[in-house]
């Protein structure tokens, strides 16, 4: 019983969902981040001495992570367009980074970045 339970446990799949970013004039797909890359994620943005959060950094290692192509499923951005991603215009940024708040559901983290 118990060897079933944990099965269905570790096979849960991650959300998904297809968005359009008129900003973009695309659909992109938004993933679920893995517990292991939201932990990554947090820990590569926070300075753990002063607990700042560097908010510019952490949204683009966010899109980085959690859009996708909606035909192939393969990553849109590489670990190394975090600085390009900044330098984008903010409104395409700013919805992107909402929904993938929304299905990781980090709300908190959005108004941080809002306020």
């Amino acid at each position: 019983m118990m060897d079933k339970l944990r099965e269905k446990i570790l096979n849960v799949k991650a959300k998904e969902e297809v968005i359009n970013v008129p900003e973009w004039g695309v659909d992109v797909k938004i993933k679920e981040l893995t517990a292991k890359d939201k932990y990554d994620i947090s820990s590569k943005t926070t300075n753990m001495k002063t607990g700042v959060v560097d908010i510019s950094r952490m949204a683009a290692e966010f899109i980085i992570a959690c859009t996708h192509d909606p035909e192939t499923g393969e990553r849109l951005f590489e670990k190394t367009d975090v600085e390009a991603i900044g330098n984008m215009p903010s409104s395409g940024i700013d919805k992107v980074f909402e929904e993938i708040t929304r299905i990781n559901k980090l709300e908190d983290i959005d108004e941080t970045v809002k306020n």
